[in-house]
């Protein structure tokens, strides 16, 4: 964990080489307020031998202790396949219940969206394609993925929290197991009142305080595109019981 400016300029550093697009990471200033805020936001660095190999940033809130959500992670270029994936989850898997944590909560452009927007480059396309595997073999995440126009994820911006963004997929890394009541039989899909529970985990990580956990009903006051989700999925679950999940 970092605990030290000179952990987090270079945790800083990492994550800036990785996330060149400004609309993909905070700026430098909401980046340093997280680092100075370690009851709902903590950095980490990770370590091979004497060498600093990546960095991430952890959200956290000890009145939800059951989840965290990584917003950020980053190996460096020169370091991509040094650690096993065996490893990187034996890591991630320590590192979750050492905070207390049950699951990881994440998020990874959707490709699919993207390919279908101009505005993207093809590379770009192709990149978010190859993390959300990595991803998914690393960590040994889930990715919620159905085509259906009431299930697309859509949050806050980056740049602006008024704007929806609408090209992301909400992911998670169960550490201990989860009901198996949320998930079809052949594990293919999860319950939309499930969907809707971890989106509220994360919107609440993302923007909780020390002291207070927002409930749904300011977050959708604040947030349009958390309101939008919040209405879109709650009329569907009247009608289907499933979302389906990203092949793996």
């Amino acid at each position: 964990m970092v605990e030290s400016v000179a952990q987090y300029q270079c945790a800083r550093s990492i994550l800036k080489e990785a996330f060149t697009d400004g609309a993909d990471l905070e700026g430098d200033v909401k980046l340093e307020e997280l680092f100075h805020r370690p009851g709902i936001a903590r950095y980490f660095l990770l370590v091979r031998g004497q060498r600093t190999i990546g960095a991430g940033l952890v959200r956290l809130n000890a009145m939800m202790p059951h989840s965290i959500y990584v917003p950020y992670i980053a190996i460096r270029a020169t370091d991509r396949g040094k650690l096993s994936t065996r490893r990187m989850k034996q890591l991630f898997a320590k590192f979750t219940r050492k905070m207390g944590a049950r699951r990881i909560l994440i998020e990874a452009e959707n490709p699919h969206c993207m390919a279908l927007d101009d505005s993207y480059r093809k590379e770009r396309v192709q990149r978010s394609a190859r993390r959300i595997y990595l991803l998914q073999r690393a960590l040994g995440a889930s990715f919620i993925d159905d085509p259906a126009p009431a299930a697309v994820y859509t949050r806050p911006a980056s740049d602006d929290e008024q704007k929806v963004r609408n090209s992301l997929l909400l992911g998670f890394v169960p550490i201990e197991p989860e009901s198996e009541s949320f998930f079809n039989p052949d594990r293919t899909a999860i319950t939309i009142e499930r969907y809707r529970q971890l989106y509220l985990e994360l919107m609440q990580l993302d923007y909780g305080a020390e002291t207070l956990v927002p409930t749904p009903s300011p977050l959708t006051a604040r947030y349009p595109a958390i309101r939008d989700f919040m209405t879109r999925t709650n009329a569907c679950s009247e009608e289907r019981r499933w979302v389906s999940l990203h092949a793996s």
